[in-house]
């Protein structure tokens, strides 16, 4: 910028001196200072607005991004990342698929694709950025599911020059999804209007291609805060209905089980499992019919190690056994 302040920063700094005490105007310094590459005095801005409201998600999120990218570590070990994550786009091999098909792998979203449209004086500059980024970030910390890091997968893209319109085609959203061992592609669309914003998200399994819609309308003048809460909790929901969590008794001990599935997987502390029994399929005319398994005990996860789990078993119909098989449910079924 040889050195000169563009528009946008000049207007975000006149814009604070004659409103200092609005944090919407720091944050705009901030990103402005971000666009420019001053990612210090971008961090600085952000910082400011935190020691004025800490609650604020934009400059929680905006701070916590220059911050990181202002680590020399953290760029050249993400470089690397992008090198060789390009490297094995251009390969195409699929990884093998586990020998075990019932114990569950980790659930893993991959956000792709984000439009927006519409327009609204209500709404702050990087609304969508810091919504999907706060999003990620909670769903993350929820331990259930792993979301691959959309800083990292900017880069990647912009490594392999794939632009938007490129991510409309199913082919290459299946392939980069499978390059992060991603189970379900995540799209969405962001509608702003005069008094809400439309956050609309697809999600798209990878394997059949079947797709569930959540979305929610978050109205200017709302917590943003709760609003991600409450779209945090039906993903999770959604992930635990439609992915849920399924492995084998690995030991049974008085009122305690061990299963074979941990924290890597998505197992937390208050995980319920309902254990099943599986009834021999029933061949007729031909034609074979399966029945849905029966539930034998409920279990609720009280430790977590590496690799497996501790449950107590709450309930049971029978001795519970090594190999039996557990199921992740929402609620306990009645024995």
């Amino acid at each position: 910028q040889n050195g000169k302040p563009t528009k946008a920063l000049e207007r975000a700094e006149t814009a604070e001196r004659l409103s200092p005490h609005v944090i919407q105007h720091t944050t705009l310094k901030g990103q402005a200072y971000e666009k420019e590459g001053r990612l210090d005095e971008a961090w600085k801005a952000y910082h400011e607005v935190q020691e004025i409201d800490k609650d604020d998600i934009f400059a929680e999120v905006l701070a916590e991004r220059a911050k990181n990218k202002k680590d020399p570590k953290r760029s050249k070990a993400e470089w690397d990342m992008v090198k060789d994550l390009a490297e094995r786009y251009k390969q195409d091999k699929d990884k093998p698929k586990p020998q075990d098909a019932w114990t569950s792998q980790p659930t893993v979203l991959t956000f792709l694709d984000f439009q927006e449209s519409g327009h609204s004086m209500a709404v702050r500059e990087g609304f969508s950025t810091v919504l999907i980024h706060k999003l990620i970030k909670d769903l993350n910390a929820s331990g259930r599911i792993q979301v691959v890091d959309r800083d990292l997968l900017t880069e990647l893209l912009q490594e392999l020059n794939i632009g938007s319109s490129d991510l409309t085609n199913p082919k290459t959203r299946r392939k980069l999804a499978k390059l992060f061992s991603a189970n379900i592609i995540v799209t969405g669309n962001l509608a702003h209007f005069d008094k809400f914003t439309q956050f609309d998200l697809e999600f798209i399994d990878v394997e059949t291609s079947i797709n569930e819609i959540i979305d929610i309308e978050i109205g200017y003048g709302t917590s943003l805060k709760k609003k991600l809460h409450q779209l945090n909790r039906q993903i999770l929901t959604f992930i635990m209905e439609k992915y849920p969590l399924q492995a084998y008794i690995m030991k049974v001990d008085g009122a305690y089980v061990n299963i074979a599935i941990g924290p890597d997987e998505g197992v937390v502390l208050g995980t319920k499992f309902i254990v099943v029994e599986e009834k021999e399929p029933t061949v007729f005319k031909g034609k074979t019919y399966y029945e849905d398994p029966k539930p034998v005990a409920n279990v609720e996860v009280i430790e977590v190690k590496g690799n497996f789990c501790k449950g107590l078993i709450k309930n049971q119909k029978r001795p519970l056994i090594k190999e039996d098989k557990v199921k992740e449910t929402i609620k306990f079924q009645e024995m």
